[in-house]
């Protein structure tokens, strides 16, 4: 079940085209999953880069964007693992649809909240912003 979500999620963040150049990405893109794997396939597809749970959790924690998808806790034993969802396959696919990539040079200088830096190349990305007028002068009353 977890490979399938991995594999639908590596698919949206795929599909975005906000990652133009991963290699991790294009690694796994090359391979054809549909989900219906074993681990057992799995390493053997990537044998020998990948041939325990911990290769595997950090092959694909390394694609860009899916550490926004789940988080792994690992027990002293390094064949126990523990995830949690961030959030579902469909928040994720809305978050990662929401992505525009921007070019140039951009200073963090202000915004180093709102920008993630993509590690592949220099571009930053930030969630896209409907283009709307917002009043910041509004009056807040209470309703009594």
């Amino acid at each position: 079940m977890f490979h399938l979500l991995i594999v639908n999620a590596v698919y949206m963040v795929h599909q975005s085209n906000v990652i133009r150049s991963s290699e991790e990405l294009n690694t796994w893109l090359k391979r054809g999953f549909n989900g219906s794997e074993t681990f057992e396939d799995v390493c053997n597809v990537f044998h020998p880069a990948i041939s325990t749970m911990q290769d595997y959790m950090k092959h694909i924690q390394n694609i860009p964007l899916i550490s926004s998808f789940f988080k792994v806790h690992c027990h002293q034993d390094e064949n126990i693992f523990m995830v949690s969802l961030i959030m579902s396959l469909e928040c994720f696919e809305t978050y990662v649809n929401s992505i525009t990539t921007y070019e140039g040079d951009m200073s963090y200088s202000s915004h180093d909240n709102n920008f993630l830096p993509n590690k592949n190349s220099e571009k930053l990305l930030a969630e896209a912003v409907v283009d709307e007028e917002i009043s910041y002068n509004i009056d807040i009353k209470a309703n009594i």
